[in-house]
């Protein structure tokens, strides 16, 4: 069971709680299309024994890698005078391992929304975001790679549009622009001969 949160520091790939350090998860994560929870704690909710029961409840669905559902819980204990800090904890740590998912399947604009609404003081928020910087030029680097083969092999639109991904991924991409030139025009002199 999760039992705090990690410290600054920690890698955007980092494992999800002290206890999973080293285990592998392949398990994609998606948001539920609804979660039954209320947005507001209910006076019940409030009393002690339904507040740690809630929290616990908050650490399965996280252990379970059902973060927004752990966080729809664990964002109505903050304000709690024994629970708050935890639930504070456990709803940045669900954001950032979240994140960490959604950079594992290159959805580079999901994992840095997930990553902005972690609390900087209990994950490294930047080196996260640096990291999504980092794959999302190595994922242009792979489609720009791709896209010369293409080339090479005579398969001009399949080229032009790997190459146009590289360019969504790295706009500022210095090879790309001239190869799609390039094909385009290669691909206009071949059909004028026929």
């Amino acid at each position: 069971m999760w039992q705090g949160g990690a410290k600054s520091g920690d890698a955007a790939y980092g494992a999800e709680s002290p206890s999973d350090a080293g285990k592998e998860i392949d398990t994609p994560v998606t948001a539920p299309t609804s979660i039954e929870v209320p947005p507001v704690a209910t006076p019940d909710e409030k009393k002690p024994d339904a507040a740690k029961q809630n929290l616990t409840r908050a650490q399965e669905l996280f252990q379970a890698q059902r973060y927004p559902e752990s966080v729809a819980i664990a964002e109505r204990l903050i304000g709690h005078p024994s629970f708050g800090k935890k639930a504070r904890e456990l709803v940045s740590a669900a954001w950032f391992e979240q994140g960490n998912h959604f950079l594992k399947e290159d959805r580079f604009q999901d994992a840095i929304d997930s990553y902005k609404k972690v609390d900087p003081t209990v994950r490294d928020v930047k080196g996260a975001l640096v990291a999504v910087e980092l794959r999302r030029r190595e994922k242009a680097e792979e489609y720009y790679n791709e896209g010369v083969k293409f080339f090479i092999n005579q398969k001009l639109d399949q080229a032009i549009a790997v190459w146009e991904k590289t360019l969504v991924l790295n706009p500022g991409h210095m090879k790309a622009p001239k190869d799609i030139g390039k094909a385009r025009a290669l691909l206009q002199k071949l059909k004028a001969i026929k």
